[in-house]
């Protein structure tokens, strides 16, 4: 039975609770900023991610399923990524945090391909290994969703995951550019070995997703012979 586009609707209202729940406990010190920072942000990505996915079209209670935990994966990268405190600089400002001339980051930004990669290898610390693993698998959730709801090809798959990890990078940078006149630090880095390894998330989805799909079709006919030899007896 198909299941009627409001569960969409529906599903995007479950998730929206569930992360404002998330991000509400994450707050030490509560307050009515904080909340209206938290609901601009949680309406902001209710907008991308609705937008992202308004092609998909839901008929049985497993694409359901699978609908809110790729809107659970989609809250938890831009959280993750690019969360934005909207009120940060008000609150910078009337606590004194501006202290210093505003400078262009140079220091949190890397144009050289592999440079980044090769140093975090290099060091083969915990913290690095991590940090090249968290790159390189950070989008392929989002790459498999997308194969598994037909939303493009292979090919644009890849090209979707490029230029998200683009965008990510870009607001990092943004970011880094607005906190560079802050003494709480100049935000999140810019990095293109970030963009290289995100990228290649993609490759890692497809390869997922072709075990996911031989996987299903080996159940599948084994379920369907199952019943047939049940059907014979």
């Amino acid at each position: 039975m198909k299941i009627r586009s409001y569960y969409k609707l529906i599903s995007l209202a479950i998730v929206l609770f569930i992360s404002f729940v998330y991000w509400f406990l994450d707050y030490v010190n509560l307050n009515l900023i904080n909340v209206v920072n938290l609901i601009i942000n949680l309406i902001i990505i209710e907008v991308i991610f609705f937008l992202f996915t308004r092609k998909i079209q839901i008929y049985t209670m497993y694409q359901l399923i699978m609908y809110l935990l790729f809107q659970m994966y989609f809250f938890l990268l831009y959280g993750r990524t690019v969360y934005f405190n909207v009120f940060f600089m008000s609150q910078a400002y009337a606590s004194h945090q501006m202290t210093r001339p505003f400078h262009f980051p140079f220091e949190v930004i890397n144009f050289i391909p592999f440079h980044t990669i090769i140093n975090d290898l290099v060091q083969f610390s915990a913290p690095t290994v991590i940090q090249v693993l968290g790159n390189l698998f950070l989008l392929t959730p989002l790459c498999f969703f997308i194969l598994l709801f037909k939303m493009a090809s292979n090919r644009k798959t890849v090209i979707i995951a490029f230029y998200f990890s683009l965008s990510i990078e870009l607001l990092q940078l943004i970011k880094a550019l607005i906190f560079s006149q802050y003494t709480w630090g100049l935000g999140r880095a810019a990095d293109i070995d970030d963009v290289i390894l995100n990228t290649l998330s993609a490759f890692i989805a497809l390869l997922l997703y072709k075990g996911y799909e031989t996987i299903r079709y080996k159940m599948r006919n084994s379920f369907k012979n199952l019943r047939e030899e049940v059907s014979n007896k």
